[in-house]
């Protein structure tokens, strides 16, 4: 996949932006590589959590404009709807990390604009260096941020903030962003903190930690009798499993647990 990567190291999944030279901002090729990564990902059983970051000084400093200028005809290919989906592709590669059964962490530096951001925000949880700074910046070339943000951010933030970043096109701070919900944590190296949060979750049920995500991720499109049942249904297919058990032997004993695969049935 050209400029980007992804590498399963003990169950963390590793996906990397890698175009440093141009803050990796977005080609088509890298477009279709985060495509593949999400599906590569699904469909490996010893995938249990994805850190998301960028090589070199910037997470991504959004759309290639000139690299998209160069072949205008791919534009459509961009915006035309997955088989299958509700996404088209430029969506997918941002809400596609929701999607997945396992958490998504993002690990941010430096730039995280326009389409870097709307991908940052399909993440499950953000750590973010010092330096971070964050932008909406589609209005700048006419557009409007097509990349799933209209389900992402009201999750996150008032619609009147959201609208002023979208119209302005301004630079959000670090401090903007953590007074809105945009960032989970702040540490001065994001990825030692990701690599450590990953492997904190490694250590829970495989089975918990994806019903946690499907229960917490599909909230808002259910009714409250919906997310009740949800949570019901789920919790009773963790009591009393292997995996649930050997949680409370882990727990008890003060040693790590031995977890087997994965086998809860997702709602």
């Amino acid at each position: 996949m050209s400029d980007i990567s992804i590498e399963n190291e003990s169950g963390i999944v590793y996906v990397t932006l890698n175009r440093p030279e141009k803050r990796n901002a977005l080609t088509f090729d890298m477009f279709e590589g985060l495509l593949e990564a999400q599906l590569a990902i699904a469909d490996d059983s010893n995938a249990n959590v994805v850190i998301l970051k960028g090589a070199g000084a910037s997470f991504c400093s959004g759309l290639d404009i000139m690299s998209v200028m160069k072949d205008p005809t791919q534009v459509p290919k961009l915006l035309t709807r997955i088989p299958d989906s509700d996404c088209t592709l430029v969506q997918q590669i941002a809400f596609g990390w929701q999607n997945l059964k396992i958490p998504v962490i993002a690990a941010l530096q430096g730039h995280v604009y326009g389409a870097g951001f709307q991908i940052a925000m399909g993440a499950d949880l953000r750590i973010a260096a010092p330096d971070t700074v964050f932008g909406v910046k589609e209005i700048q070339w006419g557009l409007i941020p097509d990349m799933s943000i209209s389900l992402t951010l009201p999750e996150l933030c008032a619609r009147d903030q959201l609208m002023d970043w979208v119209l302005t096109g301004r630079d959000i701070s670090l401090e903007e962003a953590q007074a809105n919900h945009l960032v989970t944590r702040v540490h001065d190296d994001p990825l030692t903190a990701a690599n450590e949060l990953a492997r904190s979750i490694l250590e829970r049920s495989p089975d918990a930690i994806r019903a946690a995500k499907h229960l917490l991720s599909g909230y808002p499109d259910r009714t409250r009798s919906e997310n009740l049942q949800v949570e019901a249904q789920l919790q009773q297919q963790l009591i009393g499993k292997p995996n649930q058990l050997a949680a409370v032997q882990a727990k008890v004993s003060k040693q790590s647990a031995k977890f087997a695969p994965p086998h809860i049935h997702l709602l």
